[in-house]
């Protein structure tokens, strides 16, 4: 059946954004699935959708180890450290709703649940350090 240029056009968007999507990740794996007739829902679509995602592999080994971000707490500041290689800081975008931070960079954004200790904490900064963003939350979160 010959191909379509609609068809032809949208795979080869597709490709584009699996490729963005490994070069925004890395080095988590991104593991591309084609698309199934009809919304994956249920026990047998699932399992369809599972066996061509890991095939003979065991979905309960890591498939990544190291840390894409991680909490620290230095003396009175609490730091949320994201690894974002190629990002340039004046691609960022935070912003804060209740218990929630959000990072955006570009088209792409993801959500950080606040632990309890940075949830009233205001003096909020970052920086970008070595591939790394920094955000600083200083201070105890108490009201004053």
């Amino acid at each position: 059946m010959a191909e379509g240029s609609f068809i032809k056009g949208w795979k080869e968007r597709q490709s584009f954004y699996i490729e963005r999507a490994k070069e925004y990740f890395d080095p988590i794996p991104v593991i591309p699935v084609n698309m199934f007739g009809s919304e994956v829902l249920g026990y047998d679509s699932l399992k369809r959708m599972a066996d061509k995602i890991y095939g003979d592999r065991d979905p309960t080994i890591h498939f990544f180890k190291g840390e894409p971000y991680r909490w620290i707490k230095e003396d009175e500041e609490y730091k949320l450290i994201i690894k974002l290689p190629f990002a340039m800081k004046k691609d960022i975008e935070l912003s804060r709703i209740s218990d929630e931070l959000i990072v955006k960079v570009g088209n792409v954004k993801r959500h950080f649940l606040l632990p309890r200790q940075v949830t009233g904490i205001e003096s909020v900064s970052a920086k970008m350090k070595d591939q790394e963003l920094h955000i600083i939350f200083k201070g105890d979160g108490k009201d004053e």
